[in-house]
């Protein structure tokens, strides 16, 4: 009977590094139609990269 052991070698699992997310939005001016238009896109803008980071 052999007392050699055998040795299993796990690897670390990779660090998984925090994603950074820029959004920008922008309007021509300053009428309440661009400022609506403002507040949809950074809306959008949130909920859309709010549902695809893990």
């Amino acid at each position: 009977m052999s007392n050699q052991r055998k040795v299993h070698f796990i690897p670390p699992k990779p660090i998984k590094r925090e994603k950074r997310v820029g959004i920008y939005c922008r309007v021509s001016s300053n009428s309440m139609e661009q400022l609506n238009s403002l507040t949809t896109q950074v809306s959008a803008l949130t909920r859309l990269t709010a549902s695809t980071t893990p």
